[in-house]
């Protein structure tokens, strides 16, 4: 295997785990991102695509090291975002949307400019997502209960 189709192979197993929590995986996602998580939020992430780069057989010390885990890090995510709205038989649409991704980032990973201009926009969709959290308490325990019910209260003021 190239090592491209190792690294879709890795997020495609990753995604695989989270299909029997599909349903209420955005609700995980939700806490994630709120502020007090999103230190642990990111260390996880990071060390998922870290993994999988390493598992894939990269073992690049220089600048490189970052540029890649950055890039897997967009594909990733917005792969993991497609997923929860794929109703597709066995998820067809969402590996195809990897396969996709995966192309793309090959693709930037040969034009430098192309992949500072890629991990800038993959940075800052992440950093976006954390408008999600206009309108959640600004404190939160444990229960997502307390979130859905604080949540649909904000959004009927």
């Amino acid at each position: 295997m190239k090592i491209h189709e190792k690294v879709a192979l890795g997020v495609k197993t990753r995604l695989s785990l989270e299909i029997p929590y599909v349903n209420t995986w955005n609700e995980a996602m939700a806490l994630g991102i709120l502020p007090r998580n999103v230190p642990k939020t990111t260390a996880h992430l990071w060390r998922l695509v870290d993994d999988i780069w390493f598992i894939s057989g990269d073992r690049s010390t220089d600048l490189n090291f970052y540029s890649k885990r950055s890039l897997l890090l967009g594909v990733y995510a917005s792969t993991e975002l497609f997923m929860l709205t794929d109703k597709s038989k066995n998820f067809i649409e969402t590996w195809k949307f990897l396969d996709r991704r995966i192309e793309e980032a090959v693709g930037a990973g040969m034009e430098f400019h192309k992949l500072k201009d890629i991990t800038f926009a993959a940075g800052k969709g992440f950093l976006d997502m954390t408008t999600l959290l206009k309108g959640f308490p600004n404190k939160v325990e444990n229960s997502i209960e307390d979130i859905k019910r604080e949540f649909g209260n904000t959004n009927n003021k």
